[in-house]
């Protein structure tokens, strides 16, 4: 698949790869979340100075268009911007979450 034909499974909430990827890469839309002022202070993915700031200013975060590269081996989440690799390639695949092993690949 196209990346065009591709991004409206990523509006949906499904999860997504390239072909030519090591398997354990998918790639999924962070769901918008709008995080109160209150609950700021206890997350632990926004550094103290931040927290702080919104504390000093009545700031909540409000988290929107976000697409993230997940490393299934190390699980780890990072923000992907797409490039034009990314965007030309024809070798896109919807993930099924219960079917996919990347042991066996």
């Amino acid at each position: 698949m196209t990346f065009i034909e591709i991004f409206k499974y990523l509006e949906e909430g499904r999860v997504v790869r390239r072909n030519s990827w090591v398997d354990c890469f998918v790639i999924f839309k962070q769901i918008p979340a709008q995080i109160n002022n209150d609950l700021v202070w206890n997350m632990k993915s926004v550094p103290t100075d931040m927290k702080v700031l919104c504390k000093q200013l009545n700031l909540g975060i409000n988290y929107v268009n976000q697409y993230i590269i997940y490393d299934i081996e190390d699980q780890t989440a990072t923000y992907i911007n797409f490039d034009g690799d990314n965007l030309n390639a024809d070798d896109w695949e919807v993930i099924d979450p219960f079917n996919y092993d990347i042991s066996s690949k």
